[in-house]
């Protein structure tokens, strides 16, 4: 009875004075064996598609990446800035500069690592296999006759006096020559006028492009760029000196190109960290040697591929901690293009040559 009594009272002993130890655990606190304090620390969480990469911070090595799911957590970071490098043999390392904060754990869930340019796999392609994998472009329902006027496939006159058109599914957006918007949907007899939003009116044209959820984009001749959401009837002006502008596969980023810089432009709000907000905008990308094209890698939605005449890169939107950005092929290319039919392909075209990079 007397040794039941002791155990009784040593387990009660040892629940006292671990259970706080272990509640402390739990909510993030760690003993700082340096300064002899307790401390609240955070962590990392690091995904890829590619496992088994290995984590440094700060130059020591951590832990390797989940064979199976690609991913790794590390905890109990006191709060300071680490170096976080991430490699893998045969391909190019991976940095960021992560500030750590108490109790929180910073993310990064689309990692990309580009191999080394001379191992890069470069399967040749075929302009079948690009028009394949290319949209098929819209049925013509409307077409501009010789008087401006729009008209549909038994020529009935829809409207008069257009500069341009354009059609989404059974959405009609016209651009007269005065410079006003106006749409018409095909359940209806009538025009909905949406204003005169300042379209530079030259003889250059207007260059489209609708969202996946019917979104549009509007380039004038002078390169402004313009956003009108599919629910909305006011059109916003984005920026001026656009090349041309794209829209990622789930429609809520998009990328306007100029000479020399690159922006993503925030459509809906972003529910992962870094949490930006609708209508941010930010620079992916600057160069002092022009952008050739840019196109977004369907892969994970979060990356841009670039063609410059210095070759083609692939840079991550997640500008936190430093942009990684890596070459992909190195030299002059003709051409790229990425398709969400294949998102892990990146095609590019050297003369009459078609190539593929699957990452």
């Amino acid at each position: 009875m007397q040794t039941r009594k002791l155990l009784f009272y040593f387990f009660i002993f040892l629940f006292v004075i671990i259970a706080p130890v272990l509640t402390a655990f739990s909510l993030g606190y760690t003993f700082n064996t340096k300064t002899t304090t307790v401390e609240k620390t955070g962590g990392i969480f690091v995904k890829s598609k590619v496992p088994r990469l290995s984590i440094f911070l700060d130059g020591a090595f951590q832990k390797e990446t989940a064979l199976l799911s690609g991913g790794a957590l590390l905890t109990e970071l006191a709060p300071r800035t680490y170096l976080l490098r991430i490699e893998k043999e045969g391909y190019q390392p991976w940095f960021k500069t992560v500030a750590i904060q108490e109790s929180l754990v910073n993310e990064f869930r689309n990692i990309v690592l580009v191999p080394h340019t001379e191992f890069t796999s470069r399967a040749t392609t075929t302009k079948e296999e690009i028009t394949r994998l290319s949209p098929p472009p819209p049925a013509k329902l409307y077409s501009l006759d010789k008087k401006n006027n729009v008209v549909d496939v038994k020529s009935v006159v829809i409207a008069g006096n257009i500069r341009t058109f354009f059609s989404i599914n059974d959405t009609l957006y016209l651009i007269d020559r005065n410079g006003f918007l106006a749409r018409r949907a095909s359940t209806s007899k009538t025009l909905d006028i949406l204003g005169r939003p300042g379209f530079y009116l030259a003889n250059n044209p207007f260059t489209f492009a609708a969202s996946p959820q019917n979104d549009l984009l509007i380039i004038d001749p002078s390169g402004g760029l313009f956003f009108l959401s599919a629910n909305d009837r006011s059109l916003h002006v984005i920026g001026g000196g656009v090349k041309y502008a794209r829209f990622d596969k789930n429609g809520e980023k998009m990328l306007a190109v100029k000479e020399n810089e690159i922006l993503l432009h925030w459509i809906k709000d972003n529910t992962y960290q870094p949490f930006q907000k609708a209508g941010s905008e930010e620079t992916i990308f600057n160069r002092d040697a022009p952008i050739l094209d840019a196109v977004w890698f369907f892969e994970t939605n979060a990356h841009i591929a670039i063609r410059t005449a210095e070759g083609i890169f692939l840079t991550e939107i997640d500008g936190r901690g430093g942009r990684n950005t890596s070459e992909v092929v190195s030299g002059k290319t003709d051409e790229l293009f990425t398709s969400p039919s294949l998102p892990n392909a990146i095609f590019y075209r050297k003369n009459k040559t078609w190539f593929r990079i699957e990452l």
